[in-house]
């Protein structure tokens, strides 16, 4: 099974569908950065062509990725839909490492290892992370959306499409696109009811052949029976039919709501989510009983502490600070506190105080002196 490209996204005919003009839009850095490709061989008439098409292949893999679930449509899958995976694949790197979706980020890690099998690819992908630096906003999934679905779009798709998409009608495989792609149930009414339509065509097509025309860029990728697998082959598409009327009269809905595969994605998004907030929680909780901590520090009774002891514990404070100690991070002065506490054998809340009402040199001049002189005569730089 398949999803047809032309259900999910609508190619841009203009370049400038992309704004890449637009310094503002993260298309212009792009759009820049593919000037420089010479896999595009800008020298070669159709090169304005190249570099759309590599704008349209890179939105329609970010699509596809955003639509799948986990790691379901990944690097050998797109590597046969899409015409210069050289440079596509940085160009998908570069959006959904912007993305801040949980179940694409399968994709960038998938997309580095890969490179290391391409030194092409390599040399791009190292070329893109440098844009990644002057990049700093994030990029909107709302950029990558599914197109939207009308009657006149689908019946736009061929049924040669539909058959090699659905392998070859296949209920399974039918139930399965519509349950990859509509969003409700109306949707899931017209693309049954142009599945049936196209089953149609084939069959009628079965009995009255007609020759086989590639009408787009992309038309290679499908195909219709060849002549050997007609003479071995007959179509019956009672199933499906039965399959589509019951999907379009709305009896039974299979749509992405009852996808269990969207639910995992929407919940690995959420946990992601969660599991960031959670850390920013215990972050700022420690910070809070942090502080907390201080404030009590700072606001300890000093009581009745000697003087002397007070030049003391000031003292080692100093030398201690001396040695390295950062007594202004939070939580630290509490544990300068018990240090003291197990040098001098004073109480805690005694050596707490030293941070709440700090020595005053002025009115304790004499003391402080006398404790100076003795440490220079000792020999030491240390004073207070």
């Amino acid at each position: 099974m398949e999803i047809p490209r032309e259900l999910i996204y609508e190619d841009r005919k203009v370049i400038n569908d992309f704004r890449v003009e637009d310094e503002s839009s993260v298309n212009h850095l792009i759009y820049l950065w593919l000037l420089e490709r010479p896999e595009l061989h800008p020298e070669k008439p159709g090169y304005s062509q190249r570099t759309l098409r590599a704008f349209n292949d890179a939105h329609y893999m970010c699509t596809m990725a955003l639509m799948a679930r986990r790691s379901e449509y990944s690097i050998p899958y797109f590597k046969e839909r899409i015409r210069e995976p050289s440079v596509v694949f940085p160009m998908v790197y570069f959006y959904i490492f912007n993305i801040n979706r949980g179940s694409v980020k399968y994709l960038v890690k998938t997309i580095e290892t890969y490179a290391s099998t391409d030194s092409i690819l390599s040399k791009n992908l190292d070329d893109i992370k440098k844009i990644l630096e002057s990049w700093k906003d994030s990029v909107p999934a709302s950029l990558f959306e599914r197109r939207k679905l009308t009657s006149e779009c689908l019946s736009t798709i061929d049924w040669n499409v539909w058959s090699t998409c659905s392998d070859h009608f296949k209920p399974d495989s039918v139930k399965g696109i519509i349950s990859f792609t509509a969003y409700n149930k109306d949707e899931q009414e017209m693309i049954a009811e142009a599945i049936k339509n196209a089953a149609k065509q084939a069959e009628e097509d079965f009995y009255n052949p007609e020759p086989y025309v590639e009408e787009d860029e992309y038309a290679d990728y499908y195909s219709s029976p060849d002549d050997d697998e007609r003479s071995n082959w007959t179509p019956d598409y009672s199933d499906v039919y039965r399959l589509c009327d019951n999907l379009s009269t709305g009896n039974e809905y299979v749509g992405r709501q009852a996808n269990r595969h969207q639910q995992d994605d929407d919940l690995a998004d959420y946990s992601e989510t969660v599991a960031k907030l959670r850390e920013q929680i215990d972050k700022l909780e420690k910070e809070n009983a942090e502080l907390k901590e201080t404030i009590d520090l700072l606001n300890t009774n000093l009581g009745n502490i000697d003087v002397v002891s007070k030049i003391g514990l000031t003292l080692i404070l100093k030398l201690m600070e001396n040695d390295g100690a950062n007594t202004t991070i939070h939580g630290n002065k509490n544990k300068a506190a018990k240090a003291l506490m197990m040098m001098t054998g004073k109480p805690e809340n005694t050596c707490k105080a030293i941070f709440s009402e700090p020595l005053k040199t002025n009115t304790h001049r004499r003391d402080v002196e006398k404790l100076n002189s003795l440490l220079a005569e000792l020999g030491m730089n240390t004073r207070i």
